[in-house]
């Protein structure tokens, strides 16, 4: 009956150690790529060792489709981390840029005022900017050596790569991964909504249309596991619900369970797969290969990817709801509370106590709901922001004509959504007030 069913009944605790006895490893091309991402030796080391370990052990191999997307894709990724370093060098030169011309700008523009004192403090910023250059080259200095890690890669591929499909099968897969995706049948159907998936792909006597590389890459495994009758671990940083099954916060579950079940039923041996933290977790676990800091230190680092190509991955739409929602978290009411009535303020009051009241038991829907009522405090103080920041426009254009122009009218861009533009009055108002505070000051003098 179990086998009947395999994909809806979570494995035993005697299942685990068995495929961790005699599993095969087989790693996708995101688990290669992202040894060029990592920004730590020490990491680049754990996962070369463990991967190595399992190889010496005749328990690791690379399917065709997995080699050939990686010397595809590898160049593209090689220098990331290096190039986060110098984009970081670019922002610090444009702020000491901008900081140099304010002093220059405002000395012509008021050569009455004393700003020798401000100089001074601009020398601490220089000192600053220094240091962090100086920070910035040890950094780099410590990433892993990107010539190394490639040498390495085909060290550890070398005489574990698959064969690749003859053309013929290559488009009975294509034909047949037609019919999957339609009925939502992974792997791959996720990809079949890519525009950058429809592109093809020739390489010797091979082409295939690129959404239907994960397919390709199934059905690779499936026949090596028949071919060789063992079960198979399978590592990916891919999270597509073509892949995984997802619980209702999104969260990964488990594999897919028509993956688990196809392949069971394909060649009678058992798989999973795992995520590359929970791979090095459960080596550490099961064989006792790493210590408990290599696998905190690699987390770690796989973590701080994850949240970088998990921002970057997001449409526009979405990635400016991820900054919004950023920057809710981190206002609260007292931020709000000069623009709303006290009645209002208490009913407030009384919503946020309720949330925070269920923080401890369940965080993720209370970060949900203080975000929720702050946009809603946001709301209820957009008239009187509005009314401030008109006020504020007309004040500073009467005083100081030209400032007015030259950075009120440049900088301030009024947002559609009623959401945005209470963010942006919000913080608007704090710098007009400010520039209001300058202007006035200028006029005394």
């Amino acid at each position: 009956m179990r086998d009947m069913f395999i994909g809806l009944i979570d494995y035993s605790k005697e299942d685990y150690n068995n495929l961790w006895k005699d599993a095969i490893f087989v790693i996708d091309t995101n688990i290669l790529t992202n040894f060029y991402k990592f920004t730590s030796k020490e990491s680049t080391k754990t996962l070369f060792k463990l991967l190595m370990k399992f190889k010496e052990e005749d328990r690791l191999w690379i399917p065709h489709q997995v080699a050939l997307e990686y010397l595809y894709n590898y160049e593209n990724n090689i220098n990331k981390p290096l190039e986060g370093y110098k984009e970081l060098e670019k922002e610090i030169n444009t702020i000491k840029g901008d900081f140099t011309k304010m002093f220059s700008n405002i000395n012509k523009k008021h050569p009455y005022i004393e700003i020798d004192d401000f100089r001074e403090i601009s020398k601490q910023f220089e000192d600053i900017v220094s240091k962090i250059a100086e920070k910035k080259e040890e950094k780099i200095e410590a990433l892993p050596d990107k010539n190394q890690i490639k040498n390495n890669i085909f060290d550890l591929l070398e005489g574990i790569v698959g064969n690749s499909y003859k053309q013929e099968i290559i488009e009975d897969i294509q034909k047949e991964g037609k019919q999957r995706f339609a009925n939502k049948i992974p792997p791959g159907f996720e990809d079949d909504k890519e525009s950058n998936k429809q592109l093809y792909r020739t390489y010797g006597d091979l082409t295939y249309q690129l959404k239907f590389g994960d397919l390709i890459l199934w059905r690779q495994i499936i026949d090596y596991s028949r071919n060789i009758k063992k079960p198979i671990i399978f590592v990916t940083e891919d999270k597509k619900e073509d892949w995984w099954e997802k619980d209702k916060r999104n969260n990964l579950k488990r594999p897919h369970p028509h993956l688990l079940q196809e392949f069971f039923n394909k060649t009678e041996q058992r798989f999973y797969m795992y995520r590359t933290d929970n791979f090095v977790r459960y080596a550490q676990e099961y064989n006792n290969e790493l210590s408990l800091e290599e696998v905190h230190q690699f987390t770690e680092q796989v973590e701080n990817i994850r949240k970088f190509e998990g921002f970057n991955a997001l449409s526009d739409s979405n990635r400016s709801r991820v900054v919004i929602d950023t920057k809710l978290k981190d206002l609260s009411l007292i931020d709000i509370k000069r623009y709303l009535d006290d009645d209002t303020i208490m009913l407030l009051n009384e919503e946020f106590n309720s949330v925070f009241d269920m923080k401890d038991f369940d965080e993720d829907f209370s970060n949900q709901l203080y975000i929720e009522t702050i946009k809603k405090a946001l709301l209820l103080a957009s008239p009187i922001m509005e009314s401030r920041f008109e006020e504020l426009l007309v004040d500073i254009r009467d005083h100081d004509p030209e400032y007015y122009l030259n950075m009120v009218v440049k900088n301030y861009k009024y947002p559609k959504d009623s959401i945005h533009r209470a963010i942006f009055l919000k913080d608007a108002i704090l710098d007009l007030e400010a520039s209001k505070m300058t202007v006035d000051l200028e006029l005394n003098f």
